[in-house]
């Protein structure tokens, strides 16, 4: 069904993925509940999930996959926003219904010459 669709907004540090992620809300795609400033899911966001998930892989990917089940059936298009989605994406693609993936980055050419200036 082309109606259904999965976004995952992810990427490098400091790129814009808050402002991406915030116009995809406004677009009216689900992106989480009781979001903070960062418009980050805390069902999706490695750096916050308890200790036990970060050690054990599978029981992270059976949570994950639990929350994506849940998402599936209650939402047609649904997203979230998470810039260390590459470390567990790749293990729950499969569950996404028509995953559209958004990766925000920023221009090489640019950040080199922010490094070079501030080495300077």
């Amino acid at each position: 069904d082309n109606d259904q669709k999965t976004f995952v907004i992810f990427g490098i540090p400091l790129v814009g993925r808050i402002m991406v992620a915030a116009l995809v809300g406004h677009l009216a795609i689900y992106l989480g509940d009781d979001l903070a400033a960062n418009c980050e899911d805390h069902d999706f966001n490695f750096d916050i999930l308890p200790d036990e998930f970060k050690r054990d892989k599978q029981k992270q990917l059976n949570r994950l996959s639990g929350v994506v089940d849940f998402r599936n059936q209650k939402f047609t298009t649904w997203g979230w926003k998470s810039p260390r989605a590459m470390l567990y994406l790749p293990q729950i693609m499969e569950k996404l219904r028509n995953p559209h993936l958004i990766c925000v980055m920023r221009d090489p050419i640019a950040s080199a010459m922010r490094n070079i200036s501030r080495v300077q």
